[in-house]
């Protein structure tokens, strides 16, 4: 049947806009924004996903429900927790505070978390057609453990019920691969060598769902990531073990230590140079810290970033005046990581490096010549022999071109040796120098004496040894 409905010009235009509320009031409401709220946690303990509305109003006989990631069910609330559809993830291990719901709140406690809990949740509160919605992003981290060298330390470890595992099947291991600890209702000795005679159980605790190690005499070569796996139970506690308290490239031991550190040189120009220090960060979710230093260890410049995601890109810019060398450090204090890039950084009128020409040589002297083109302030130049005595020179020359400053300087030397000349700009903290050795055959000095003399007694040691052939 084909229905007509017949409108005023100005229904028409009113049409959009009632189609608009019509959609505003149907439609699903995000709590502040759509934006999630992000909450991070360390495996192993205890977390409330809040959920409440605005007006606090009562909720007891509203639909509530959980999800995770969508499609997984936490729980469904119509007066009563409804589990039939709940992922076994969250069996027994997940709490609603039903007195709180005639104050409007909805939220949920998850017990003992495992990084399989991260994820997006979302709270619907309401009819499916006029629901509330919450969104959440949890983060869970693994435990890190810190302990020094020598020392004993405890890993913890039990089910999200804390049943008894007297006769349960548990497994640690390190880093994927090495067997710590089996248990299958009693310890089968699979052991690496590595742990062999230091690790041990709480056997009295087993009962009480505790399959806790603990570890003796730690050694640098025990850190590392470490997992509890109850196999039948489809659960895995992640550990993270640092052992040792110095600050080191971590690389090796830990996939969560960053590992791409980059040192660029952005831009160049009157007020100096820019310089960036660029981490690229991992899916550790730990702090990591940026920062400059010179050569002098003043730190110039640092940068804190809470969590880090892999992929993600974090940079630290500064300026800077003097010539010198600069490092960009990168630090995850908590696994004890640190890594850095070291350059040499010439602020733009640095002296290069000085030439240098022998202008006259005799058998007694030379007037050698140094020179510096193109500096910005203007260089100071000097002499210096290999014992690090300053020579008298000559005044130095000089010409000034659009503020920069060709410089020449020389000096007559009467001796065999090394000599330096040492270019520096006190302004921009800038040094450099050359370094030349001259042979000066009439000099009175031990390096020509010494050169003229051994010649002369193996001609000696030649003539006596013929002398006596003959």
């Amino acid at each position: 049947m084909l229905l007509t409905v017949h409108m005023s010009p100005v229904e028409m235009e009113l049409l959009p806009l009632l189609c608009l509320c019509l959609l505003s009031v149907s439609g699903t409401t995000f709590a502040d924004g759509n934006k999630p709220k992000v909450i991070k946690v360390t495996e192993g303990s205890d977390v409330i996903l809040p959920c409440s509305t605005s007006t606090e109003e009562d909720v007891t006989s509203e639909r509530i429900e959980w999800n995770k990631d969508v499609e997984k069910q936490v729980f469904l609330y119509e007066g009563e927790l409804l589990l039939s559809g709940q992922d076994q993830q969250f069996t027994d291990c997940v709490s609603l505070y039903t007195s709180e719901l005639q104050h409007g709140n909805a939220s949920i406690e998850i017990k003992n978390t495992k990084l399989s809990d991260s994820g997006d949740y979302t709270c619907k509160i309401g009819k499916l057609q006029t629901n509330q919605t919450f969104p959440i992003q949890l983060l869970v981290v693994p435990l890190i453990i810190k302990v020094k060298e020598g020392n004993s330390v405890i890993l913890p470890c039990s089910p999200r019920t804390k049943e008894d595992v007297k006769e349960d099947h548990f497994e640690w291991k390190k880093d994927g691969q090495k067997d710590v600890l089996v248990y299958k209702g009693m310890e089968d000795g699979t052991r690496h060598q590595q742990f062999r005679g230091r690790v041990s159980l709480f056997k009295d605790e087993l009962k009480n769902g505790n399959a806790s190690i603990k570890i003796r005499t730690t050694t640098e070569a025990d850190s590392g990531n470490y997992t509890c796996e109850f196999p039948d139970l489809h659960e895995t506690l992640h550990i993270l073990l640092v052992v040792g308290d110095k600050l080191k490239d971590r690389r090796g031991e830990d996939e969560r230590a960053v590992s791409k550190l980059t040192f660029k040189t952005l831009a160049e120009g009157e007020n100096g140079v820019q310089l960036q220090c660029e981490v690229v960060g991992t899916s550790s979710r730990l702090k990591l810290n940026i920062s400059w230093w010179d050569s002098s260890g003043n730190n110039l410049a640092d940068k804190e970033i809470q969590d880090t995601e892999r992929g993600g890109t974090y940079n630290l810019s500064i300026t800077v005046t003097k010539s010198g060398y600069y490092r960009c450090v990168a630090t995850q204090e908590e696994i004890y990581h640190q890594i850095y890039a070291e350059n040499y950084v010439p602020v733009p009128g640095a002296a290069p490096k000085p030439s240098f020409t022998v202008v006259q040589q005799t058998q007694h002297w030379a007037l050698l010549q140094c020179e510096v083109d193109g500096a910005s302030p203007k260089p100071k130049i000097i002499w210096k022999d290999n014992s690090g005595k300053i020579l008298p020179a000559e005044t130095p020359q000089v010409i000034e071109k659009a503020g920069r400053y060709d410089v020449t300087l020389r000096v007559n030397v009467t001796k065999t040796d090394y000599y330096h000349c040492v270019v520096t700009q006190d302004e921009i903290n800038h040094q450099i120098q050359t370094r030349t050795h001259m042979f000066i055959a009439g000099g009175q000095n031990a390096g020509s004496s010494s050169t003229v003399v051994v010649p002369l007694v193996i001609v000696g040691l030649c003539l006596a040894l013929l002398a006596t052939v003959g």
